[in-house]
């Protein structure tokens, strides 16, 4: 089992994203700064593995459940696209292609020469998920939109943001270091 293979905790792994976000963001020019930092880190190719899994076992379980709520009830998915802010040409559109695009990127993250694109993709999508999300923080639209389904439905909008960046956060963290094994 994956989880019984890993030798630290998420709060590790939260932890060293979070570390070499900052230091190569804070210091981009000293690469003896990142060298330092890679040493004193001792990542192992194992653990390294070991994080991209974890971060792509939470990427599938996040995409593949909210591409299933929404096609279990896709008339309520109708309803709340109806209600955001976007041209009503592109309801019926959406209405598929969001949660199609969830399951590709869920399947792109299972097979292993393809988890590079789908890293890219979950990417992407919590990207444009994020930016929705803080555009409707920012109070750019007319009306608030109505909340997503499932148990995302629950969260405020400043709780959903934050759950979305964590989540882009872990994406784009997991892509890094899965090139960088590739390099190795």
């Amino acid at each position: 089992m994956l989880i019984a293979k890993v030798t630290f905790g998420i709060k590790d792994i939260v932890w060293l994203i979070s570390y070499e976000w900052l230091i190569t963001r804070s210091f981009p020019e000293q690469n003896s700064i990142v060298q330092l930092k890679h040493n004193a880190m001792n990542i192992s190719v194992f653990q390294r593995k070991s994080i991209i899994d974890i971060v792509t076992v939470m990427l599938i379980i996040l995409f593949f459940y909210t591409a299933i709520t929404k096609l279990i009830d896709i008339n309520e998915f109708r309803r709340q696209l109806s209600n955001q802010p976007l041209p009503a040409w592109s309801i019926g559109i959406l209405l598929w292609l969001i949660p199609i695009c969830e399951i590709l990127v869920s399947l792109l993250l299972v097979a292993g020469p393809s988890r590079t694109a789908g890293l890219y993709g979950s990417a992407l999508l919590m990207l444009i998920f994020t930016g929705y999300m803080g555009l409707v923080l920012l109070n750019v639209f007319e009306r608030v939109p109505c909340r997503c389904g499932g148990v995302i439905g629950n969260m405020s909008f400043e709780v959903h943001f934050i759950f979305n960046a964590f989540f882009l956060m872990l994406s784009t963290s997991a892509l890094k270091l899965h090139k960088k094994r590739d390099a190795v």
